[in-house]
This record gives structure tokens, C-alpha cells and sequence, in this order.
């Protein structure tokens, strides 16, 4: 049974939808997304000396679709938003 659900229209013309919502496991992983990213931002504030707002920027991003592939109800929005986790990865991984 999902809690706070949120259904959003995004082009009633199409019937494209986006269905969000939570349950005790994607609850949990959210949290744990939260932290972690934070730990990893504050870990590594001294060891990144140059770029270090492109660094942010593409911690941000990976957040952002983690929280959301994380809490999407919908096969396809999931996989669009992990797949969207891969750009920020390589990013951070590549340089």
C-alpha cells in the first residue's frame, strides 16, 4: 500500500502521466540516498581541488533521479530516471 500519492499530468492531450508514491522501502532508500550523498559531498570537499562545482552539480543530478526512481510507480518513468543516473555517474567517475 503506497502512501502520499501524487499524480501528475503531463500532457492530458497525450495521456501522459506520472504517478509518484511511498512505501516503507522506498521511504527508507530515499533517506539512505539522502545520506549517503551528503556523506559522500562532505568526504570529499578537501580532496577535490579543482571543479568542484561541476562535482556538485552532478551530485545534485544524482540525487535528484535517484529520488525519483526511487519513489516513480510506472515501469518507464523508472527506467527513464535510472538511466539518467548513468550521466552523472560517468561524470563523477570519468573525471
Amino acid at each position: 500500500m503506497f502512501q502520499y500519492n501524487l499524480e501528475f499530468v503531463w500532457a492530458d492531450f497525450f495521456n501522459i502521466k506520472i504517478a509518484f508514491g511511498l512505501d516503507g522501502v522506498s521511504c527508507i532508500l530515499i533517506l539512505l540516498t539522502n545520506f549517503l550523498l551528503l556523506l559522500c559531498i562532505l568526504l570529499s570537499w578537501t580532496t577535490i581541488s579543482f571543479k568542484l562545482l561541476n562535482h556538485l552539480v552532478c551530485f545534485f543530478i544524482l540525487q535528484f533521479f535517484l529520488v525519483l526512481s526511487f519513489s516513480v510507480l510506472d515501469l518507464l518513468w523508472f527506467y527513464i530516471f535510472f538511466e539518467g543516473i548513468l550521466i552523472p555517474m560517468f561524470l563523477l567517475v570519468g573525471i
